[in-house]
C-alpha cells in the first residue's frame, strides 16, 4: 500500500462522527451549497445515509453530467465503504478494473476524488457525502474540510 493510500485511510478514520442524522446532513449540505453559491461555482452535493437521500443540491451552473458524476461517486463509496479518492489510488485511476476486478459497471461508479464515507462511532459505515463539479481534488477537499467543521 502506498503512503498516499495510507493517508487516505487515516483521513477516513479521523473523520468519525459521534452521531449522524438528517439535521446534521442538512447543515453539512447547506454549508457546501452556500460555499458554492457564494463563490459562483459549478458544484453539486449529495448526502445519503441509512438508505435515504438526506440532501441534494445542484448550483445553477451545474449540468446533468455533474449530477451523474455525483451519483457515481456516491455509488463508489456505498459499495467500497471508502472514499472515492482511496479507490482512485487503489485502482491507479483505472476505471476498467471496476468491471474486470469487481464485476461493476464503470458507468455506474467513479474512480475519482469527491466521495467520502460517513462513519459513526459504535455504528460503523452508514452512508456517503459527495461533491462534483470542481476539480477532483477540490471536490474531495470541500467535503473533508466541511466534515471537520461538524464533527462532535
Amino acid at each position: 500500500m502506498t503512503e498516499e493510500m495510507m493517508l487516505a485511510l487515516e483521513e477516513e478514520k479521523q473523520l468519525l462522527f459521534k452521531g449522524f442524522n438528517a439535521k446534521k446532513a442538512f447543515l453539512i449540505g447547506s454549508k457546501i451549497s452556500e460555499y458554492a453559491m457564494k463563490n459562483d461555482l459549478q458544484a453539486c452535493v449529495e448526502i445519503v445515509a441509512n438508505g435515504k437521500t438526506l440532501y441534494h443540491f445542484s448550483s445553477d451552473k451545474c449540468i446533468p453530467d455533474n449530477d451523474q458524476w455525483l451519483r457515481r461517486k456516491i455509488n463508489t463509496v456505498m459499495y467500497f465503504h471508502h472514499s472515492s479518492k482511496f479507490i482512485h489510488l487503489k485502482l491507479k485511476g483505472d476505471s476498467g478494473l471496476l468491471g474486470s476486478k469487481y464485476g461493476l459497471k464503470p458507468e455506474e461508479y467513479a474512480v475519482i476524488h469527491g466521495g467520502f464515507p460517513i462513519y459513526v462511532e459504535n455504528a460503523g459505515f452508514i452512508g456517503a457525502i459527495a461533491v462534483s463539479g470542481l476539480l477532483p481534488d477540490e471536490d474531495h477537499e470541500l467535503v473533508v474540510s466541511t466534515i471537520k467543521e461538524f464533527l462532535d
